[in-house]
């Protein structure tokens, strides 16, 4: 009888180990299992990241149609920025982060080699272009669909091919274009000096006209080369103050004006040496 018992007993623990052991293999089948989940969910994550670096276009009633990042924050271009160059730097670069996203998608109807990046002088950092114009970001705007940066002090604009066409020039041909409005206006200026020498409100108003055909590209200038700039400006300045006194000394708004003319003409010769 206690054999009987004993060997029940026996039975009963052999089974007992069994159904343990298969949890087990159950368990760690489980456990390999899960495993598995984080390489889907990673994949998951990587197609999210890869669609948060897609741009997108929005639409505002007011602004129309603009470039955003893939959490829909909008990017603004700079109009007194040239291309492959920006000019806004220290407070203005607070205000206006420099957008730098790698490996985006664009949306349809842009094209993807329109897109490149600037490294800026001032952080080193690799700042993405829109044909060739940088790229920013806005501190006032908080979510998606903002655009509190549209028209700021006329400079800036949400990114678009509008923005683009309405709001900037090759800068390169801007710069020869400008320089040839001033040649002109020192030109009136001589024959003015010449014909009317005694008519000094048409000898101001020559004046004026070099001094507003100057000031567009005075910093592009000065950016493009600050020798030849320091140059021009030994002249040009003086000329510009003369002809505007309420009685300009003739003949030295004719010298100064022959030598500005001079030294401009070089320059327009230098810079189209270098295009």
């Amino acid at each position: 009888m206690k054999k009987w018992i004993f060997s029940i007993t026996i039975v009963a623990v052999i089974l007992l180990l069994s159904a343990c052991g298969g949890d087990s293999d159950s368990s760690s089948k489980d456990d390999n299992s899960s495993q598995g989940d984080p390489d889907t969910t990673e994949e998951t994550n990587d197609e999210g990241k890869s669609k948060a670096k897609g741009l997108q276009l929005l639409e505002d009633a007011d602004a129309g149609n603009y470039l955003a990042d893939g959490e829909g924050m909008t990017l603004y271009l700079f109009t007194k920025d040239e291309k492959g160059t920006s000019n806004c730097t220290d407070d203005c670069l607070e205000n206006w982060p420099a957008f730098t996203g790698k490996d985006f998608e664009v949306p349809e109807g842009y094209d993807k080699d329109n897109f490149g990046t600037i490294t800026r002088e001032d952080t080193g950092k690799k700042q993405v272009t829109y044909k060739g114009y940088p790229l920013y970001y806005f501190v006032k705007d908080k979510e998606k669909g903002d655009v509190n940066g549209q028209g700021v002090k006329d400079v800036w604009y949400v990114a678009n091919k509008t923005s683009i066409k309405d709001h900037f020039q090759d800068q390169s041909t801007s710069l020869k274009k400008g320089i040839d409005d001033v040649l002109a206006s020192l030109e009136a200026l001589n024959n003015t000096s010449e014909a009317s020498a005694n008519d000094v409100d048409k000898v101001n108003s020559k004046g004026k006209d070099l001094s507003e055909s100057w000031e567009p590209i005075e910093k592009k200038v000065e950016k493009r080369d600050a020798e030849a700039y320091e140059t021009i400006e030994e002249s040009l300045y003086p000329l510009i103050d003369e002809a505007q006194k309420d009685k300009p000394d003739i003949e030295k708004v004719k010298k100064l004006t022959e030598e500005t003319k001079r030294k401009l003409t070089e320059f327009q010769e230098k810079l189209g040496s270098s295009s």
